[in-house]
């Protein structure tokens, strides 16, 4: 009896210890099917996620590509934009430069054409004032070879003999006197001012040079001067041709 309590109890145990041992193995297994599940299901997600990356890198790149062909597109439509602009800039200032040239040469053409017509003026002015001149002195010329005798020899202080042709000059009275001898002399001989007039060296020499005062005048020529008889009058009416010994 003993001895068969013993086997059965060994029995027992094996059969318990192969249960186990099965348990054990069906659980190893089934954790060995869970991982490998595990494994395919991460495997499974894993190459999902790659998929879906390539797929976003695959969309993403096609819009950048769009997006940069647009940039592209853009930035050579603004370029064009921009050089148009320059080439209209570039035009205008040629436009101006031209234009401004123009007027630059208009305006030396006006000018030109002033000072031609300025000098066509004066050379016109100064010729009518050389026929002016010329018939006045024609005139006077006329004038004084009217008035002068042929025997007469005539006094070279106001006329000059050219080839026979005379030449009258008027220089003006002989009445200004100087402000510091007091000498009469002709206005254009003044080498002061209308108030303060004097002669310079024809003179005194502005009062370094003083003279004695003029003799008086003897008694004939005093009385030639003054009197009013026939022989004053002839002497004075003469004078110039006494005065240069030319009458008797």
């Amino acid at each position: 009896m003993p001895i068969q309590i013993n086997i059965i109890c060994a029995g027992t145990q094996e059969e318990e210890s192969n249960t186990t041992n099965g348990l054990q193995s069906q659980r190893q297994l089934e954790e060995d099917d869970e991982e490998s599940g595990k494994v395919l299901r991460r495997e499974r997600r894993a190459s999902e996620k790659k998929l879906l990356s390539d797929e976003y890198l695959l969309a993403t790149n096609q819009r950048r590509g769009t997006v940069a062909g647009r940039r592209t597109q853009e930035r050579e439509s603004l370029m064009l934009e921009r050089k148009r602009k320059r080439d209209e800039a570039k035009e205008d200032r040629l436009r101006a430069k031209e234009r401004k040239r123009q007027e630059r040469l208009e305006r030396q053409r006006a000018a030109q054409e002033r000072r031609a017509l300025e000098v066509l003026q004066r050379q016109r002015a100064a010729e009518a004032a050389r026929l002016q001149r010329e018939r006045e002195l024609a005139e006077r010329r006329a004038l004084v070879q009217a008035r002068l005798r042929p025997a007469l020899h005539c006094n070279m202080d106001s006329i000059v003999l050219f080839n026979d042709v005379h030449r009258y000059y008027d220089v003006g009275a002989c009445n200004l006197p100087c402000m510091y001898c007091g000498a009469l002399g002709f206005q254009d001989e003044n080498r002061g001012t209308n108030t303060r007039r004097h002669y310079g060296i024809l003179c005194c020499n502005q009062g370094k040079i003083m003279f004695d005062p003029l003799p008086e005048l003897p008694p004939t020529l005093l009385h030639l001067f003054n009197s009013e008889d026939n022989d004053a009058k002839h002497f004075r009416k003469n004078i110039r041709q006494f005065n240069a010994g030319e009458m008797d």
